[in-house]
């Protein structure tokens, strides 16, 4: 294996462990602002929630796909 695709794995390794890591740090500060229930009006909580997971989503592809891909 040469350098680059090392990096490049390494690199995906990274991405991915920080994602996973904000997407914990993120479900457990849901669940402590549900008990504090900050008014939020429904549209923009779903418009919030989509547009986080799908960016969840993408970087986790994109770093599996770094990984396993090259």
């Amino acid at each position: 294996m040469d350098i680059p695709a090392l990096l490049i794995r390494i690199t995906g390794v990274v991405i991915f462990c920080s994602t996973v890591y904000f997407f914990t740090r993120h479900l457990r500060k849901e669940s402590k602002e549900a008990r504090n229930a900050e008014v939020q009006s429904t549209l923009e909580y779903i418009l919030n929630s989509v547009i986080l997971y799908v960016w969840y989503a993408f970087i986790t592809a994109f770093s599996l796909g770094m990984i396993f891909n090259n």
